[in-house]
C-alpha cells in the first residue's frame, strides 16, 4: 500500500517525505473512505461478528506500538515527532475506525452534520493547525529556537501526557475548523467546503458508476 509505503520511508528517506504526503500518504484513506461508503452494511455486519475482546486487545496494541514509535522517532531525531501517517499511526487509526463502526451509539453529536461537513473541516483543519501554532510559538517566543510541538518530547516526558496534549490540540483544531466551515455553508461559497445544496452527485467506485444524494 503506497501509505504503508510512505511509513516506511520515513525511515529509509528513500524519497524527501514532506514531498510525497499528499500522494503517497493520503491516498489510500481516500479510497478507503469510497469503498466503505458503498458498502457499509456489509463492512458493519462482518466487524459486529467481531468479539469485544478482540477488537480491545487489538486496540491497546495499536496503542502501544504507537508510543512505541513516537519514542524511536525521537530517538532518531524526526523532525517530526507525531507524523499521522507512521504505521502504527495508520493501524491505530484504522482499530478506532472499527470501534466506531461496532459502537451501538451514535459518537457524533446532532449539531454536526458528518456528510456536508467532514469535507469542510478535512480542508480548513489544516490552515487553523498552522496558523495556531505560529501564534503558540510567537507567545512562547520559540519562533527562534524550534516550535513548541517539535520541542513538547523536551519538555514533557511521559508519552502519555504527551499524547493528552495531542488529544486537546485535535479538540481545540477541530472546533475552531467546523465552526469555519459551518460559516462559510451559510454563504454563497458553501460549495467550496462540498455542500452542493442537497444537489446530488456521482463518482465512480471500480467499474461501477455510483449515485448518491447529500440530502
Amino acid at each position: 500500500m503506497l501509505s504503508w509505503a510512505y511509513g516506511v520511508n520515513q525511515y529509509a528517506q528513500w524519497i524527501p517525505p514532506s514531498h510525497t504526503t499528499a500522494f503517497f500518504g493520503y491516498l489510500f484513506y481516500l479510497w478507503l473512505g469510497i469503498q466503505l461508503f458503498d458498502r457499509f452494511d456489509v463492512v458493519r455486519e462482518y466487524i459486529n461478528r467481531i468479539p469485544w475482546w478482540v477488537v480491545l486487545l487489538v486496540l491497546s496494541c495499536a496503542i502501544s506500538l504507537m508510543v512505541v514509535e513516537d519514542e524511536i522517532s525521537i530517538s532518531l531525531g524526526f523532525p517530526n515527532y507525531y507524523n499521522a501517517l507512521q504505521n502504527s499511526n495508520q493501524l491505530y487509526a484504522l482499530i478506532v475506525l472499527v470501534v466506531s463502526i461496532k459502537l451501538p451509539v451514535n459518537l457524533v453529536p446532532s449539531f454536526i452534520d458528518v456528510r456536508k461537513e467532514s469535507y469542510g473541516i478535512y480542508l480548513t483543519h489544516q490552515i487553523v493547525g498552522s496558523v495556531g501554532c505560529a501564534i503558540i510559538d510567537l507567545t512562547l517566543g520559540f519562533s527562534q529556537s524550534g516550535s513548541f510541538f517539535a520541542r513538547l518530547p523536551e519538555m514533557v516526558v511521559n508519552p502519555f501526557a504527551r499524547i493528552a496534549i495531542w488529544v486537546l490540540w485535535f479538540a481545540v483544531i477541530y472546533s475552531i475548523s467546523l465552526t469555519i466551515t459551518k460559516l462559510i455553508r451559510r454563504t454563497k461559497w458553501a460549495w467550496t467546503v462540498g455542500d452542493l445544496g442537497g444537489q446530488s452527485y456521482s463518482f465512480v467506485v471500480g467499474h461501477d458508476s455510483v449515485t448518491r444524494s447529500q440530502s
